[in-house]
């Protein structure tokens, strides 16, 4: 017996973007039968794999050439000679970009977001500082504990965004570093 879509209850679930746009893909997979819901809509799939990163695909009964490139994180992907750059992401690396934890774009490169709600007890550098990677920028008071934050990476602080004795939500944008 095959999978259904009533059936099947575990699946891979991505969040692939191409050029900016998301797309959301969940793979069901049972031996060679597999099952694709992209953004909502059920597709049935056959694959073929044809070398090491091409397949020829039949979706929904139309027959497409599909070339899979790994490069640098990303994938360039080719669907009927027509190529996009796709960069794929797993529920974690959703879940860790929503709460700014080890986002990789470069529109984000150099925020310090905070990872703990807590207070903030004392600030150590300021606008127009030069710090190290690894330099402590401020210290956040959580669950009766200190936290020393310090900057990922090393550059000019461009901009402080808390205040001393300002309590903080996790995920708030904390400090601002132009990694030079």
């Amino acid at each position: 017996m095959g999978i259904t879509w009533e059936t099947e209850k575990f699946a891979m679930k991505y969040r692939v973007n191409i050029d900016g746009k998301p797309i959301d893909l969940e793979i069901f997979q049972n031996g060679s039968e597999i099952l694709i819901r992209l953004n909502g809509k059920n597709l049935s799939i056959d694959i073929q794999r044809l070398s090491e990163f091409s397949f020829s695909v039949l979706i929904d009964g139309r027959s497409h050439f599909l070339s899979l490139l790994p490069t640098n994180g990303e994938y360039h992907i080719e669907v009927d000679h027509c190529t996009q750059k796709a960069k794929v992401l797993t529920d974690l690396d959703i879940v860790k970009e929503k709460f700014g934890i080890g986002v990789d774009d470069e529109e984000h490169k150099g925020e310090v977001h905070v990872q703990i709600p807590g207070l903030v007890l004392s600030i150590d550098v300021a606008a127009g500082d030069r710090v190290e990677k690894g330099a402590p920028l401020f210290t956040l008071s959580s669950m009766k504990m200190e936290n020393e934050i310090k900057s990922p990476v090393g550059g000019v602080v461009e901009m402080v965004h808390i205040h001393e004795g300002e309590n903080l939500e996790k995920g708030a944008l904390a400090v601002t570093i132009n990694d030079e």
